[in-house]
C-alpha cells in the first residue's frame, strides 16, 4: 500500500513539474485577458427576505428583495416599468415598504386604471451617481422602463468634497474594487451574512468610522468636481435616450445639512434646473419641516407621501404631453 502511494505521488510530482517546464518552452500565444479587478456594483443582494429593528427604536422593518437586487417583491403581469435609482433618499429602508414614496406612486398609477404598473427601487446607501449609473447599465435598462429617475446630490458632494473625482474614491463607492485577499473575503462574507446586525449597529454608533470625512473645513469640491458630476448626470440622460427611456432627474429634499454643503447643493440645483434636462425639484417643493423627516436628510411617511404625489402630478402631466405630441 505504502509502495503504491510512493508511485502514485512520485508520478505526480513528474506529471505536475513536467507540465510547468512545457509551459515554460512554449511560445507566448497570447497575453492574459481577465484581472482580478471588477467594476463595483453597489446592490442589495438579490432574493432577501428578512426584518431588522430600526436604530434607537422598536420599529421593525421587512426588508426583501427582487431577483435583481431591487426593494420590490416579484410580480408577473406588468405591462410598464418605472426605476428610482439613487442612495438612502431613494431607499427609504427607515419606513415600511408601503409608506416609501415609490410604493405610494405605484399605487397611485395602477389607481388610474390603465395597465398595470412596478416603480422598481433602485436605491442604495451610499451611492453616487456613478455607482447609480452601474447599477442601471448592469440591471435596469434590461427592464425596458419608461422613466427612470435619478436622485443623487447630497452623497456626490459630500463624496466629491473629500476625494475631488469619482475616480479617486478609494471607499466601498469607489467605480473599481480591487482584489482582495481570501481571508478579507471570507470575513467580509461573515460579516454581511452571519453579523449584520452587530456591524451595522457599531457602525451606526461610529465605532466603525466611515472613511469619508463629511466635516473635513477644507472641501476639495472645485469646477472639476462641478464638471464631473453634471456630466455624469447628462450621460444618464444619453443613455435613457439611446433606448428610449426617459430620464427625470430629482433634486434631493433635506431637512438641514451644513452651510458649506448647502451652497454647493444649492449651486448645482440651479446649474441642473437651467439645463434641458427634465427636472422635478424636490428640494424646493419639499417643505424644509420637521413633519416631513426622520432626520435631516430622510422622509419620514408623510414626506414619502408628499413625494410621491409630486412625482405622481409630473408623470400625469408627461403622458398627457406624450399624448399632445
Amino acid at each position: 500500500m505504502i509502495k503504491t502511494f510512493k508511485i502514485l505521488f512520485i508520478n505526480f510530482i513528474v506529471f505536475f513539474f513536467g507540465l510547468i517546464l512545457i509551459e515554460k518552452i512554449l511560445p507566448v500565444i497570447s497575453l492574459p485577458i481577465y484581472s482580478e479587478r471588477t467594476i463595483n456594483l453597489r446592490e442589495h443582494s438579490p432574493n432577501q427576505n428578512k426584518t431588522f429593528t430600526v436604530n434607537k427604536t422598536e420599529k421593525k422593518i421587512e426588508f426583501f428583495t427582487n431577483n435583481d437586487g431591487f426593494l420590490n417583491e416579484d410580480e408577473n403581469d406588468i405591462e410598464s416599468y418605472i426605476i428610482f435609482i439613487g442612495g438612502s433618499t431613494v431607499e427609504n429602508i427607515q419606513v415600511k415598504y408601503k409608506d416609501r414614496f415609490t410604493h405610494k406612486l405605484q399605487l397611485k398609477l395602477n389607481n388610474l386604471g390603465e395597465g398595470k404598473n412596478q416603480v422598481l427601487n433602485g436605491g442604495v446607501s451610499g451611492s453616487n451617481n456613478i455607482n447609480s449609473l452601474f447599477s442601471y447599465l448592469s440591471k435596469g435598462i434590461k427592464y425596458k422602463p419608461k422613466y427612470v429617475f435619478l436622485m443623487g446630490t447630497l452623497n456626490d458632494v459630500g463624496q466629491l468634497s473629500s476625494y475631488n473625482s469619482y475616480w479617486e474614491l478609494d471607499n466601498n463607492q469607489s467605480i473599481l474594487n480591487s482584489s482582495k485577499s481570501k481571508l478579507f473575503l471570507f470575513l467580509n462574507y461573515i460579516k454581511t451574512y452571519w453579523f449584520t446586525n452587530i456591524y451595522y449597529h457599531l457602525k451606526s454608533i461610529n465605532i466603525i468610522p466611515s472613511k469619508i470625512n463629511y466635516t473635513d473645513s477644507k472641501s476639495k469640491f472645485n469646477d472639476s468636481s462641478t464638471l464631473e458630476y453634471i456630466r455624469v448626470i447628462n450621460l444618464f440622460d444619453k443613455i435613457s435616450k439611446e433606448f428610449n427611456i426617459e430620464f427625470i432627474f430629482l433634486t434631493e429634499p433635506f431637512f438641514y445639512i451644513p452651510d458649506k454643503k448647502r451652497n454647493i447643493v444649492e449651486s448645482l440645483n440651479k446649474m441642473i434646473l437651467k439645463s434641458e434636462l427634465n427636472v422635478i425639484d424636490l428640494e424646493s417643493l419639499i417643505p424644509k419641516k420637521e413633519k416631513y423627516f426622520i432626520d435631516n436628510t430622510h422622509l419620514n411617511s408623510e414626506g414619502n407621501e408628499l413625494a410621491s404625489k409630486i412625482i405622481f402630478e409630473k408623470l400625469k402631466r408627461l403622458e398627457l404631453q406624450n399624448e399632445n405630441n
